[in-house]
């Protein structure tokens, strides 16, 4: 896949969780090519880090890392701080990537929450 600085995601702020492998790496790689500026998450550092090396090989572009294990609420919690408090100082053109009235901490744990409490997470 060839890179495009611009197109369809050129400016946006992507967060893929499970970016190290798989169909999260895959999206990831996809979303790369079209431009965007991606914050991939992984458990293991070392392999988050080699996926950042691979997608920034690809797109060219600026690739965030960060490592949790979703299945621990604290980390979740920590995640969603993080992602917030890098995203909201990351500019491009000016402009803040994160634009969603979604990008709180409420917001972002409603997001993920759902889909981990029905496995009975607490």
């Amino acid at each position: 896949m060839e890179p495009l600085h611009r197109g369809p995601m050129a400016g946006r702020t992507v967060l893929v969780t499970g970016g190290t492998g798989g169909i999260g790496k895959a999206t990831a790689l996809g979303l790369a090519t079209m431009g965007a500026h991606l914050a991939i998450c992984g458990r293991d550092r070392k392999s988050t880090e080699g996926a950042a090396r691979e997608l920034r090989a690809v797109g060219g572009g600026q690739v965030e890392v960060f490592v949790a294990d979703l299945s621990d609420q604290s980390q979740v919690r920590r995640l969603a701080e993080e992602v917030l408090e890098r995203c909201s100082s990351t500019t491009q053109k000016g402009s803040r990537p994160c634009r969603s009235t979604q990008h709180t901490l409420p917001g972002a744990l409603a997001l993920w929450a759902p889909s981990t409490l029905n496995r009975g997470w607490r």
